[in-house]
């Protein structure tokens, strides 16, 4: 849906994400691009779906879109489907991040940010 901001949000901003390494919600950052970005969630639809990730706010500007749960994106409990918002494709390598916890960044010697195990784990689940 559209955001609640009425217009196009573009920026760096801080999300809770459950990533392999740290296998807890750790704040990691993430780049928002988007004027569609919110996600609504009827009662039915709640069973089914799973949060993957979260803003750490739930006021503008630290949900810059209005989603409902503060979601970043869903999974559906089957694992077949996931939809995320902001652009972890535009956050993967470190040269486009603003930031990375030294917990984390202690695990990715190489060009990529924690966001690599996002499209890794997508991968592994098609073959």
């Amino acid at each position: 849906l559209e955001n609640k901001s009425r217009k196009f949000e573009s920026r760096w901003l801080p999300v809770k994400y459950k990533t392999p390494v740290s296998l807890k919600d750790t704040q990691l950052g993430i780049w928002v691009a988007h004027g569609e970005g919110r996600f609504e969630l009827s009662d039915a639809w709640q069973d089914d779906v799973e949060i993957i990730g979260q803003y750490t706010g739930s006021q503008y500007p630290y949900n810059p879109n209005g989603s409902a749960h503060d979601a970043i994106g869903l999974k559906a409990k089957w694992a077949n489907h996931y939809v995320i918002m902001p652009h972890p494709e535009r956050s993967l390598f470190k040269w486009q991040c603003e930031y990375i916890p030294d917990e984390l960044a202690e695990h990715y010697d190489g060009p990529y940010t924690p966001w690599i195990e996002l499209f890794q784990n997508l991968v592994n689940l098609v073959i």
